[in-house]
C-alpha cells in the first residue's frame, strides 16, 4: 500500500494498520487546529472579565478565522472548474453541492452571531450601567446574566441557605 506512511504487503492487516495510523494522524490534526482557532476565542467568554482587551483580540481572530475560510472557500467555488478541459473533481463536485454550500453559509451566520455575542462584553464594558439601567432596551440587550453564572449563583445560594438553616436549628 502506497497511499500512505506505512508501506508492507497489501493484507487485511496492514490495510487495517494504515487505515488507523491516517484516522490517528487526522484525530491530531483536528485537535491542534481547534486548539489554535478556539484558545483565543474562548477568552471572550469570560464573564468575570473587565478588561475591554481581553474580549477585542478575541473578536478579531474569530473574524479573521471566519471572514478567511468563507472567503477562500467561496472563492474557490465560483473558479470551478479549475481545469481546462471542464472536468470536475471529487473535491469540485462537492464544493458545489447543495448542503455542503449551505453548511458554508451557516459558519459564516454561526461566526458573526458568536462575535455580536462578544461585542455585547465589550459594550457592556465601555458603557456605565447607570445609562444601560435607565434604558429599557439596552438593560434587555446587556444586563443578562449568562446561564453559567446564574446556576452557580443560585447554587451558592441554596448552598448558604440550607448552612443557615443547620446553624438556626443548632442554636
Amino acid at each position: 500500500n502506497t497511499n500512505s506512511f506505512i508501506t508492507c504487503e497489501p493484507s487485511f492487516w496492514c490495510n487495517l494498520g494504515t487505515q488507523v495510523w491516517q484516522w490517528f494522524a487526522l484525530a491530531l490534526i483536528l485537535c491542534a487546529s481547534g486548539v489554535v482557532i478556539i484558545a483565543p476565542i474562548s477568552m471572550a467568554n469570560d464573564p468575570y472579565n473587565r478588561s475591554w482587551k481581553h474580549t477585542v483580540m478575541p473578536i478579531m481572530w474569530l473574524l479573521t478565522i471566519t471572514l478567511t475560510t468563507f472567503f477562500s472557500i467561496f472563492n474557490y467555488e465560483k473558479g470551478i472548474p479549475h481545469d481546462e478541459s471542464g472536468k470536475l473533481t471529487e473535491l469540485e463536485r462537492l464544493v458545489q453541492g447543495f448542503y455542503f454550500l449551505l453548511a458554508l453559509r451557516i459558519y459564516l451566520a454561526f461566526g458573526l452571531v458568536l462575535c455580536l455575542f462578544m461585542l455585547r462584553f465589550v459594550f457592556q464594558m465601555c458603557v456605565s450601567k447607570e445609562f444601560i439601567r435607565n434604558n429599557r432596551i439596552l438593560k434587555a440587550l446587556v444586563l443578562q446574566v449568562p446561564y453559567g453564572v446564574r446556576r452557580a449563583t443560585d447554587t451558592k445560594r441554596a448552598s448558604s441557605r440550607k448552612v443557615n438553616g443547620i446553624l438556626t436549628n443548632a442554636i
